[in-house]
């Protein structure tokens, strides 16, 4: 791992040296789950997901994109980037109203 692709595994405030593991005051795992979980439900009501395998694709998306987010380097930022429109493309949109330029045209 590369010094700038994002934490490193010792030192990290939040975690406990001997195991790497978050340690009860850290507030950055539960962040990132709210981030998710808004993430989600931002997906959710852009495309059809009716079955749990689309859901399960829809997470993992979701998670490309929360690491696009924080990445610290730009291949990075970019991998993930492409991972979850890779993933988001096999999904089915909904169907978007019409504006109300098209109505009214």
């Amino acid at each position: 791992m590369s010094l700038t692709d994002g934490q490193s595994h010792s030192h990290a405030s939040g975690h406990d040296p001997r195991t790497g593991r978050f340690m009860s005051h850290n507030t950055a795992y539960r962040t990132r789950q709210t981030r998710l979980l808004a993430l989600m439900e931002r997906l959710k009501a852009s495309y059809d997901v009716d079955n749990p395998a689309d859901l399960a694709l829809l997470s993992i998306a979701a998670l490309h994109l929360c690491d696009a987010e924080t990445a610290r380097s730009r291949n990075a930022r970019v991998r993930a980037t492409n991972a979850a429109s890779r993933l988001l493309k096999n999904l089915p949109r909904k169907e978007r109203e019409p504006s109300l330029d098209e109505v009214l045209r």
